[in-house]
């Protein structure tokens, strides 16, 4: 099914007459009506950009190692507020964002997050993520994928049924992930990218909790072939108009033909150095989705620099 955009709502309720039309654009009498309730508006650019930002910093000094992801928009204890996950640590907010976070730890050998849901369907946010790695110098590199089921009250509790990947890469983490329902009526699943995949040739694999995630072991299959993992960032997103999920990851696309099975292509997309962070969005709102992909490092030292292609 095609998407039909329709622009120049304004804000409030409007009813869709949508008429069945003849070949030779004559009307057939045949039609419905839809009622269209437009509760916000797309803007863009009628805001100021404000001037001056004034900085929080939650901790004194540096964590003990990197954390690959940061997440901001989740209230993991209940009391209405968003806390901040990143490592194996998440943030309460006191009283408002300028003034004191307390730090919590997530549990014991939690290394980094990498994803956010409700893994068990009980109404409370769950945690993905990977054991600590070697200390002192590699504790955020880790193969040894584990969850932390969340209570509701800020208390978590590490499962470790889950199977770890294998990269074979010096430096290994989860560089990319992509939750969703890829088959109809179907589970939620995470499409996992390892960091330098590009190198080892490791695929993209595809996690599926179990029907009760607390017992039994999750799946973690390949869906890719042998070196077509970009290492980096995977979105998912219904690219090709079907009706369900395929995979963007920025060099490369996997279209979702059901059962499991995913079929590659290339985006032509060629950078100097690593293509890295990606993101769909339907930005010019014909309709299908678009994407803007970064590369590493190009024009800088190392990884301090992102440029931008859409």
């Amino acid at each position: 099914m095609i998407p039909i955009p329709i622009d120049g709502l304004s804000q409030g309720e409007h009813i869709v007459k949508i008429e069945l039309y003849n070949a030779n654009h004559t009307g057939t009498g045949v039609y419905d009506e839809v009622t269209v309730n437009v509760t916000g508006l797309i803007t863009c650019n009628d805001t100021p950009f404000p001037e001056s930002w004034s900085v929080k910093q939650l901790e004194s000094e540096s964590l003990p190692y990197p954390s690959v992801y940061t997440f901001a928009k989740y209230d993991f204890d209940g009391d209405g507020l968003k806390d901040i996950v990143t490592g194996s640590w998440w943030y309460k907010i006191r009283e408002s964002v300028s003034g004191d976070w307390v730090r919590n730890d997530i549990g014991e050998n939690f290394g980094n997050v990498v994803h956010v849901y409700d893994f068990d369907d009980d109404g409370n946010y769950d945690l993905l993520g990977t054991a600590l790695g070697v200390a002192p110098d590699n504790l955020y590199e880790s193969e040894v994928l584990l969850w932390a089921k969340g209570d509701g009250d800020g208390n978590f509790t590490i499962f470790n049924n889950i199977p770890a990947g294998n990269t074979g890469y010096s430096e290994p983490f989860v560089a990319g992930l992509a939750g969703g329902v890829f088959s109809t009526g179907g589970p939620y699943q995470m499409a996992i990218n390892w960091n330098g995949a590009e190198s080892t040739e490791a695929p993209v694999q595809m996690l599926t909790p179990s029907s009760n995630p607390t017992q039994g072991t999750w799946s973690l299959v390949d869906i890719s072939q042998d070196g077509e993992s970009s290492g980096e960032d995977i979105q998912a997103g219904d690219i090709d108009r079907d009706g369900d999920l395929d995979l963007f990851q920025g060099i490369n696309w996997l279209r979702n033909n059901g059962n499991g099975d995913f079929e590659i292509f290339d985006t032509g997309i060629t950078y100097v150095s690593t293509p890295d962070r990606a993101q769909l969005a339907d930005f010019d709102r014909d309709g299908d989705l678009d994407a803007v992909v970064g590369q590493l490092g190009f024009g800088g030292t190392g990884n301090n620099q992102e440029n931008l292609l859409v």
